[in-house]
C-alpha cells in the first residue's frame, strides 16, 4: 500500500511538465490577439489607401479629368490594389460640388452668400470598397466597408 501512496505523493509533486501545460492554455489566445492585430493592420492599411486614392481622384478631376476615366485613369492606373482587375465592379466612387460661406454655412452653389462673405467650392470625393478578412469569424465581420474621402477646395 505504500508503494501506491509513494506513487500518488510523486505525482503531484512533479511539476516537470507545467510549463508546456500552461503555454497549451495560453497559446490559443496569444494565437487569437496576434491574428487581430494582423487583420486590423491590413484593414489600416487598406484604408490608408483608400485615402490616397481619393486625394488623387480629386487632383485628377481638379485638373480636367472625367469622373468616368478616374476609374482607369487614377484608380486602376496607381497599383495601389496589385492586378486586382474587379475594382471597377467592387469600388465606387461618389462626387459632389459643395458650397459654403464664410462662417461655413452651407449654401447651394448657385445661391449667393450674404454680404460680405465669401463663397467656397469643394469637391468633395469618396470612394467606398468592401474589405474582407483574412480569417473568416464566423460571420462575425464578414465585409466591412472601408472609405476614403477628401474635400478639396476649388475656389
Amino acid at each position: 500500500m505504500s508503494q501506491i501512496s509513494d506513487r500518488i505523493s510523486r505525482f503531484f509533486r512533479d511539476d516537470s511538465g507545467v510549463s508546456a501545460v500552461e503555454f497549451g492554455l495560453i497559446a490559443p489566445f496569444l494565437f487569437i490577439l496576434l491574428m487581430g492585430s494582423v487583420e486590423f493592420g491590413v484593414f489600416m492599411n487598406q484604408r490608408m489607401k483608400m485615402e490616397n486614392l481619393a486625394r488623387s481622384v480629386s487632383e485628377y478631376i481638379r485638373m480636367g479629368g472625367a469622373v468616368e476615366d478616374a476609374m482607369d485613369d487614377v484608380i486602376i492606373a496607381s497599383n495601389l490594389f496589385g492586378s486586382d482587375t474587379s475594382l471597377s465592379t467592387t469600388m465606387t466612387v461618389t462626387t459632389e460640388e459643395v458650397c459654403e460661406c464664410d462662417n461655413a454655412t452651407p449654401v447651394e452653389c448657385d445661391d449667393v452668400c450674404p454680404a460680405g462673405e465669401y463663397k467656397r467650392h469643394y469637391l468633395d470625393v469618396t470612394l467606398e470598397k468592401n474589405y474582407t478578412p483574412i480569417v473568416n469569424y464566423f460571420g462575425y465581420l464578414d465585409n466591412i466597408p472601408v472609405t476614403g474621402h477628401t474635400s478639396l477646395q476649388t475656389e
